[in-house]
């Protein structure tokens, strides 16, 4: 049967069908605290904003400046909207404890377990006796320095009536920052979502969602073939910019390198040149260490490909001895086309409509085209395999990868067709 504890709680002895198993009550209050935390500050704001919008719209008849054979009936629609974000939301590792400077500027961390006395201040935490951490201790709070949004969009239209014709074209461009862009549903997955330099402190830069510049373009027939029930046919167009990326180191070897088990975030540094002073190169002459090692139990020293490096480096227009920024490089032009049929008939109690969407148009006639290419989620490319020479606080520079730029969306990047019919009385 069942039992409650104190406070109402139901104890189910023997399975997960209602309740909570007894032997995972016991089995949670016998382990050592070291799972990994997920929490809410408890000065956490909800995020606001502030919205901004100016428009115009101007109807031009082509005769009035000299192109009369134009025709007239011309509208152009110009907008402008602005948005401010005020206290947004962030994600932190509250148990990452500042203790040095990397080579290329980014903050050293290590993983301080809290419970333990010798890692409470952290002036003192670096040092000493302070025992490492293993899991995060991930804290959802305010970001110092928000989003902000500037939309610029234009359209003009017109139609030619006698031909029952519709139709617009229109670009907008938008330029849209954050500080973490918060892509997931949870805390571990937002915290490691983006590129970074500062993993605790993400800088304002573009957000993960932004689609740069697109081009619109709309037109419409319609005509009554049967009286009094309309047939409309639409076409609907785009030609857009895939999300920005960034250019990340590809993972670490043996040592953890910025101490926060998160080399793959970490925007790239691109060194001067093969003698640069804050990197070794595996491989390069006189160069032997252990960090070159192929694996903890293979000592096969690796050979970094370092005039393939600087050749890719120098034709993708990466600045030497900088670091690369977040979200830096714009990604390719896609296009898709959608076409959509309606017919009025007689319901009888009232006009219904038939109708066939195919989205995706292209696709539908050439598999090659309607395709989303995009840098894979979350836009980042890594680029170099890693570690650090703490003796020396040098980067090592273990192997290249393959950066992968773009590759073709599932789920948009085919075509559909989708059949029905609506009706009223």
């Amino acid at each position: 049967g069942q039992s409650e504890r104190p406070g109402g709680q139901a104890i189910n002895p023997t399975n997960a069908l209602w309740g909570v198993p007894q032997p995972m009550i016991d089995n949670v209050g016998t382990q050592a605290p070291n799972s990994a935390v997920a929490a809410i500050d408890p000065d956490f704001q909800p995020a606001s904003e502030w919205k901004f919008s100016l428009g115009a719209t101007y109807e031009l008849d082509a005769g009035m400046i000299g192109l009369g054979f134009l025709g007239d009936g011309y509208r152009f629609d110009l907008d402008y909207l602005r948005g401010v974000t005020n206290n947004a939301a962030t994600i932190v590792n509250t148990g990452l404890v500042r203790i040095g400077t990397s080579p290329d500027g980014s903050p050293l961390y290590k993983r301080a377990d809290r419970s333990d006395p010798d890692c409470l201040n952290p002036a003192t935490a670096p040092t000493g006796a302070c025992a490492a951490r293993t899991a995060d201790d991930l804290l959802l709070t305010n970001a110092g320095e928000g989003g902000e949004t500037n939309v610029y969009s234009i359209a003009l239209s017109n139609g030619i009536e006698d031909w029952g014709i519709d139709w617009s074209v229109a670009y907008a461009h938008i330029d849209a920052k954050d500080t973490r862009s918060m892509t997931s549903s949870v805390a571990g997955s937002n915290f490691g979502s983006i590129a970074v330099s500062d993993i605790n402190n993400p800088d304002q830069s573009k957000t993960n969602f932004l689609i740069p510049n697109r081009f619109t373009t709309n037109i419409s027939w319609e005509n009554e073939w049967f009286e009094d029930f309309t047939t409309r046919v639409s076409l609907f167009g785009e030609h857009y910019q895939s999300r920005p990326y960034s250019y990340t180191f590809a993972g670490g070897g043996t040592v953890d390198t910025f101490g926060d088990n998160n080399e793959g975030l970490h925007l790239l540094y691109v060194p001067t040149g093969p003698t640069d002073p804050n990197v070794i190169f595996c491989g390069a002459p006189g160069v032997t260490s252990p960090l070159c090692n192929t694996s903890a139990t293979n000592t096969t020293q690796l050979v970094f490909q370092t005039q393939a490096f600087f050749d890719w480096a120098d034709s993708v227009g990466l600045e030497r001895g900088a670091q690369t920024g977040r979200n830096e490089f714009e990604g390719g032009w896609n296009n898709k086309f959608d076409l959509k049929l309606e017919q009025e008939f007689p319901t009888g109690f009232g006009k219904g409509t038939a109708f066939v969407v195919v989205e995706n148009l292209g696709n539908l006639l050439n598999d090659e085209w309607g395709v989303l290419y995009e840098t894979p989620f979350p836009q980042r490319v890594g680029v170099v395999e890693i570690d650090r020479n703490a003796a020396t606080n040098q980067f090592v520079y273990r192997r290249l990868a393959t950066p992968n730029i773009d590759d073709p969306v599932d789920g948009v990047s085919f075509w559909t067709v989708k059949v029905g019919a609506t009706w009223g009385f």
